[in-house]
């Protein structure tokens, strides 16, 4: 886990950075593949992991928010390759701008872009966008999920 994901003015860190290339995702249902959108966590605001009660309400509040946006969207984990460390996340089929504004509205340091088949990495505040080396297939994966997971106090 990072110890601090933004930096004193609020920024996404290069150690919050690097972490985020190393993402997988686990789609909790068959994913109907977006050709665009984005993949935006709904909880861990700025990086703060929270309590299991605070975690559901953020969760709750946030799906409620892009439905009432009338957003399509799925749910899926991000996390690390075991997924020991996983973030309950939506995959919303949205414009670049609509991404950036829903990041920012959900209080997250990075987003994940989807477009013609590739990743990029975009930090909320504009300052960075990386593409991601592989074809985004290869950021997903279908394992068993373990019991812990360290996204949650």
């Amino acid at each position: 886990m990072v110890g601090e994901r933004v930096d004193a003015q609020g920024r996404c860190c290069d150690e919050a950075w690097a972490l985020y290339q190393t993402v997988r995702f686990q789609p909790i249902q068959p994913l109907n593949r977006f050709k665009r959108g984005a993949i935006i966590s709904l909880c861990v605001p700025a990086g703060v992991i929270q309590s299991t009660v605070r975690t559901k309400f953020t969760i709750r509040r946030h799906i409620a928010l892009l439905r009432l946006g009338r957003f399509q969207f799925q749910l899926l984990y991000g996390g690390n390759e075991l997924m020991t460390y996983r973030e309950l996340s939506a995959c919303v089929k949205c414009s670049i701008n609509e991404a950036y504004e829903l990041s920012r509205f959900f209080n997250q340091n990075a987003f994940y872009w989807l477009e013609r088949g590739r990743l990029f990495l975009c930090s909320t505040d504009q300052k960075k966008v990386l593409k991601l080396p592989l074809d985004s297939t290869n950021y997903f994966i279908n394992i068993k999920l373990p019991e812990r997971n360290d996204a949650i106090l």
